[in-house]
């Protein structure tokens, strides 16, 4: 499928009659594409890591959940795509989203946090609010 199929597939209003599904994609390419560029008509295997991300993140807000739980995010990413991650996350906080950010190494999640919590075997040994 498409970025724009993978985007809508199962948001309310993308199925049903096909003008509808039209006027949702139409409204879509216009809202993100000084965002996102040329992406949507490109099939998932000839996106980029950045362009996956994004797909994925823009998914999240077009669901709009009240928690999102990311396990580590940064994972692997070099540091261009782990400001990207970082982004991404303060735009899902932006719309009233809480975040929780399961990591290892605890610097990675420093940027982001208002809240660290350390647990070591279980229990909590450090906790931090950023004030």
């Amino acid at each position: 499928m498409s970025y724009l199929r993978n985007l809508t597939f199962r948001i309310p209003g993308s199925t049903g009659a096909w003008w509808r599904r039209k006027a949702l994609h139409r409204s879509l390419k216009s809202e993100l594409a000084d965002q996102l560029g040329p992406v949507f008509e490109k099939r998932i295997d000839e996106l980029t890591v950045r362009e996956q991300y994004s797909l994925v993140f823009q998914r999240i807000l077009l669901q709009r959940p009240r928690v999102l739980f990311c396990e580590q995010p940064f994972w692997g990413n070099d540091m261009l795509l782990r400001q990207h991650v970082v982004e991404q996350l303060r735009r899902q906080l932006e719309r009233g989203c809480s975040v929780v950010v399961l990591i290892v190494g605890m610097y990675d999640g420093f940027p982001l946090a208002n809240r660290t919590m350390i647990y070591r075997e279980g229990r909590l040994i450090v906790q931090s609010d950023r004030g």
